[in-house]
C-alpha cells in the first residue's frame, strides 16, 4: 500500500512546481556525486495496481453495530482517461493514479524536496550520467509480484520503446518532456528526436543504475511525478496495457483491460 500521505492541493503545487523545473532546466551537472536521501524511509509493502477505482469514495464510518453511519461522495469534473500514468496528463486519471501507484522517489508533503519513495537512497556518478537507486525490500504489487529492479528496467523500457502513435505528443507528453524522443523515434511523430534517457541496468534485486545520454539536473525531481511510477510488469503484459490505439486527440484507447 502507499504511504499515507493525501493528495491534496499542495501536492498538486508541488508537483507543477517540479513540471515547472523540469521545463526550464539545461543540462546541467547535479551538484555533489552522492545524493542519499535525506528523510524516512517510504512505508508500505506494496506498489503499483491493476485495478481501476471508481468516481465515489465508498469511505463510511460504522457504528458499534457495524453498520455505517456517514458516507461520503467524491465529486470529480470526470471519470479517469485510463489508470496508465505512462500514457495520461489530465488531473482526474493521474489523480486516481496517484493514490495506487508509487515511484521510485516522490516528494516531501507541501513542499519540493525529493524524498524517497520505492528507493531508499541513491548515487549520482561523477559525470552526472549515472543514477543508482537501492531499492526497498520485500515489497509486492497489488498482483503479488516482486517489486525489484528488473520490474523498474521493464518500466523504463517500455516507455522508451513505445512506437507508432504512442509516440504522439499528446499521448506520451511527460515521457517527451522530460526525456524527449524514444528508441527509435519516427520523424513524422512530432516527437524529439534525441533521447536523455540511455539504458537501464538490474546491478542486483535492490540496485538499479539509470543512465542519461547527458547530465540532467530536472532528471530527479521528475521521477516524482505520478507519470514515472512503477507498474507489475507481469499485468502490464497479462491485460495487454499496449494494445490499442491513440486517437487524433492523443487520447489511447485500449483494446486490452489493463487501467480500464
Amino acid at each position: 500500500m502507499r504511504p499515507d500521505n493525501k493528495f491534496s492541493r499542495l501536492r498538486w503545487l508541488a508537483v507543477m512546481a517540479v513540471l515547472a523545473m523540469v521545463a526550464a532546466a539545461c543540462g546541467g551537472s547535479p551538484s555533489g556525486t552522492s545524493s542519499e536521501a535525506g528523510g524516512s524511509e517510504a512505508g508500505g509493502s506494496e506498489a503499483g495496481g491493476s485495478e481501476a477505482g471508481g468516481s465515489e469514495a465508498g469511505g463510511s464510518e460504522q457504528a458499534a453495530g457495524g453498520e455505517a453511519t456517514e458516507t461520503m461522495v467524491f465529486g470529480t469534473s470526470a471519470d479517469p482517461v485510463i489508470l496508465d500514468g505512462a500514457l495520461v496528463s489530465d488531473g482526474e486519471s493521474l489523480r486516481a493514479i496517484d493514490q495506487m501507484f508509487e515511484g521510485l522517489v516522490t516528494l516531501a508533503p507541501g513542499g519540493t524536496d525529493v524524498v524517497p519513495g520505492l528507493a531508499t537512497d541513491w548515487e549520482v556518478s561523477d559525470n552526472g550520467q549515472a543514477y543508482t537507486f537501492t531499492l526497498q525490500e520485500g515489497v509486492t504489487f497489488h498482483d503479488g509480484e516482486p517489486f525489484n529492479a528488473d520490474a523498474v528496467c521493464f518500466n523504463f523500457d517500455r516507455w522508451y520503446n513505445f512506437e507508432g502513435s504512442f509516440q504522439n505528443p499528446a499521448a506520451t507528453y511527460y515521457w517527451q518532456t522530460v526525456f524527449g524522443g524514444f528508441a527509435e523515434t519516427d520523424p513524422d511523430s512530432g516527437a524529439p528526436e534525441d533521447s536523455l534517457f540511455d539504458s537501464c541496468e538490474a546491478t542486483s534485486d535492490t540496485e538499479v543504475t539509470i543512465n542519461l545520454t547527458k547530465p540532467s539536473s530536472s532528471f530527479l525531481p521528475a521521477m516524482a511525478l505520478t507519470n514515472f511510477t512503477m507498474a507489475s510488469p507481469a499485468a502490464l503484459e497479462q491485460y495487454k496495457a499496449d494494445e490499442g490505439r491513440v486517437n487524433a486527440e492523443g487520447i489511447f484507447n485500449a483494446s486490452g483491460t489493463y487501467g480500464t
